[in-house]
């Protein structure tokens, strides 16, 4: 055969990425902790992740400590972690930081056995998780979505610009009463 290459791909990539999406770049300064082989499904450690994520991370210190999911204390460690791991390094302050990246990823699974009736055994599947926090300077905070959850945020709607108020009646319609008239 001659040098020349044929149509394939020599399974290596070209440097293009496929069908992801990029994501935004990183901070300067990032600190991360992570807290690998927890004994917590990923599915639940998720729900948890979801409300800390974008937060200033006294604000997500203070939701974990009041949350009565059980990866609440779990990842409260892993973003106190987080935090020392910024003071230590570069010496900034808590207040300054915010949590820029916070995932789960699935871990191993361990296979486990109970015995049943008739002889039979069903499989109980003890999965673990990995918790990982990365915080960064404020400066550095993800734009949120900010629009519905203030007060004073929004837009304004037609049934608004009016001055009147809506209100729903037994049937699910809106109506719009306006007391200015």
């Amino acid at each position: 055969m001659s040098g020349k290459s044929s149509g394939k791909s020599s399974g290596k990539s070209s440097g293009k990425s496929r069908g992801k999406t990029r994501r935004p770049a990183e901070p300067a300064k990032v600190f991360q902790a992570c807290h690998r082989h927890a004994r917590i499904s990923a599915r639940k450690a998720r729900l948890v992740m979801d409300i800390i994520r974008g937060e200033p991370v006294e604000t997500a210190l203070i939701k974990l400590a009041h949350s009565g999911r059980r990866a609440s204390p779990m990842i409260h460690k892993v973003v106190q972690s987080a935090v020392a791991n910024a003071a230590q390094s570069a010496g900034v302050e808590p207040e300054n930081l915010v949590v820029h990246r916070a995932y789960v990823d699935e871990g191993a699974t361990m296979k486990r056995f109970r015995p049943r009736s008739m002889g039979r055994a069903f499989s109980r599947l003890r999965r673990s998780c990995h918790l990982s926090v990365v915080v960064a300077p404020s400066a550095a905070r993800p734009a949120k979505d900010r629009a519905s959850g203030a007060p004073g945020g929004g837009t304004v709607g037609a049934a608004d610009a009016g001055g009147g108020s809506e209100r729903a009646d037994d049937t699910g319609s809106k109506q719009t009463s306006n007391e200015n008239a």
